[in-house]
């Protein structure tokens, strides 16, 4: 380390929690040398001084360079923040249109204030006025039918008069309805998509919600910058699944352009993606028992629930681990119920879970998780944000730092879990479908017999890698169909993971089975055999 310009501390300013770390550039690239994520109540600069400690005191000869710990607030930070999920107003011309215009903003990371049926204008203007709503989403169908065109005047005029009132609210107007929009001020404040949203996922739409609703320092803006620029360093499709206190995130980035020099992304937040709401419904919690292996009924599991939104940094030991992981798993699954046209794209080379909710797993119940919920015939690899630095670095405003941080630090910021072999079509059976070895340096180092239904792992330290080769019985679907394989494959915490399972899972509908089932699966990730 030779100067304090060589080191910066890294902050996600979590609504729950906060992760900071300390990257510092070692031989010419940059490296993290130290991590911690504490209650956000807590504060950064404690945990800057205390990390800065705890440097200097593991490595004199690295952190030589580094201030004493009473002065460590004044290095050089990157900083991202989450924030509680905004509220949106629909006004649209059509009941149908209404929901089309809910469903975008509902992706978009924004909570719609009810009502948002059509044509209420009286009550969207009610939501509108609400204090926790900052975007109102407006709009009419391309072709307005006759009914859409006789309110499209009263539609606009609610425009305005809501803008008379909140001056601290954007407006969003998809189709014709915005050529009718002539006030200057509303126009000014208004974002304008001319092609409205669709069925097919009103991509404009979202895109447009992104823009607006997410602030210039967000954590989620942050973690696709970033996805998109290991889309281009590692040259592979990167989906990322975020699981966080107040919102979750999906989305998916590949190189693009001529010659792969850009990248293209589709994006998704979702409230509903937040590990647990404040008050679980019973719908959402029969969902996190569906996943827990653990005995719980639902009142008690619903106060779990309620505990763990309350204080998301307690005491996790136990049983409370797995539950955690659990709700974890349902969040991923309703967000990929919400985002069809993401599951559409081609499957990611490599999969990377973010956010606190993974963060007291181990790594390799997280592979299995992502597994489970994340669904798609072939192979992947996986990955960890396991000390959350996506978000911050993907908010530094110079282009070139941005990306030689990201190139330097790329082995520290995502954990690798290995790789998941998730073949479809494998038919039950009782005795073996057929056998997978494993070749690292041209020698066999594994070779095992398949089962229908389970759940192989094979073990590939972090570095390592290899040529799996599958062969079974009948044709299967592993991105090609067909009975024999050759798969490259990278090591990592949670090894190799041969999943033989359905494609989509599906678990025993008899609660006991099921549990049963998910015990079986899980058992041998944790370090307790009791789990």
């Amino acid at each position: 380390m030779s100067s304090p310009a060589d080191v910066r501390i890294v902050v996600e300013d979590g609504t729950a929690t906060v992760a900071v770390s300390i990257l510092s550039r070692i031989e010419g690239r940059w490296r993290l040398v130290a991590s911690e994520a504490a209650p956000a109540a807590i504060g950064v600069d404690p945990i800057v001084a205390e990390l800065v400690r705890a440097v200097r005191a593991a490595d004199p000869e690295l952190a030589r360079d580094l201030p004493p710990p009473s002065q460590a607030a004044d290095l050089p930070r990157i900083v991202s923040r989450g924030r509680l999920a905004p509220g949106a107003a629909i006004l649209a011309a059509s009941e149908r249109q209404a929901d089309v215009l809910a469903a975008a903003a509902r992706t978009a990371g924004l909570v719609v204030r009810a009502p948002h049926s059509a044509p209420d204008l009286l009550g969207a203007i009610r939501a509108a006025l609400r204090p926790d709503v900052a975007v109102v989403v407006a709009g009419s169908g391309p072709r307005p039918t006759s009914d859409e065109r006789g309110i499209a005047d009263e539609l606009v005029a609610a425009l305005t008069s809501i803008a008379a009132r909140r001056t601290d609210v954007s407006f969003v107007v998809a189709g014709p309805l915005a050529a009718r929009i002539a006030a200057p001020d509303v126009r000014a404040r208004t974002t304008v998509v001319d092609d409205p949203a669709g069925p097919e996922g009103g991509h404009a739409l979202r895109e447009a919600l992104l823009e607006v609703g997410l602030p210039a320092d967000d954590t989620r803006r942050g973690i696709a910058n970033a996805a998109r620029e290991l889309a281009l360093l590692l040259e592979l499709r990167i989906e990322v699944v975020e699981v966080g206190h107040a919102a979750g995130m999906r989305l998916l980035a590949w190189q693009a352009g001529e010659g792969a020099t850009s990248t293209d992304a589709r994006v998704a937040v979702l409230a509903e993606g937040a590990l647990v709401p404040p008050d679980p419904p019973d719908e959402l919690v029969d969902a996190i028992a569906a996943w827990s292996p653990a005995v719980l009924d639902r009142v008690r599991l619903r106060d779990r629930l309620v505990e763990a939104y309350e204080t998301p940094w307690g005491d996790l030991d136990g049983e409370g681990a797995t539950l955690t992981v659990a709700a974890a798993r349902a969040a991923v699954e309703r967000m990929v119920a919400a985002t069809p046209d993401i599951s559409a794209l081609p499957a990611a080379d490599l999969l990377v879970a973010c956010g606190g909710a993974w963060a007291d797993a181990p790594a390799p119940a997280v592979a299995l998780a992502l597994v489970d919920v994340a669904r798609r015939p072939g192979a992947m690899q996986l990955g960890f944000d396991h000390a959350r630095l996506l978000g911050p670095l993907g908010l530094v405003a110079d282009a070139d730092e941005r990306r030689a941080l990201i190139a330097g630090a790329i082995d520290d910021i995502v954990l690798p879990l290995g790789t998941a072999i998730v073949p479809r079509g494998i038919r039950a059976s009782r005795g073996t479908i057929g056998h997978l070895s494993l070749s690292v340096d041209d020698s066999i180092s594994a070779y095992i017999e398949l089962e229908a239904g389970g759940v192989h792992l094979v073990d590939l330290p972090p570095g390592a890698t290899g040529i799996a080769r599958l062969a079974v019985r009948d044709a299967v679907d592993l991105g090609a169909r067909g009975r024999e394989f050759e798969i490259p494959v990278a090591g990592g915490l949670g090894g190799l993971l041969v999943d033989l399972r359905d494609v989509p899972m599906r678990l025993p509908s008899r609660p006991d089975r099921r549990r049963e089932a998910l015990a079986a699966w899980q058992r041998p990730l944790w370090p307790d055999a009791d789990r």
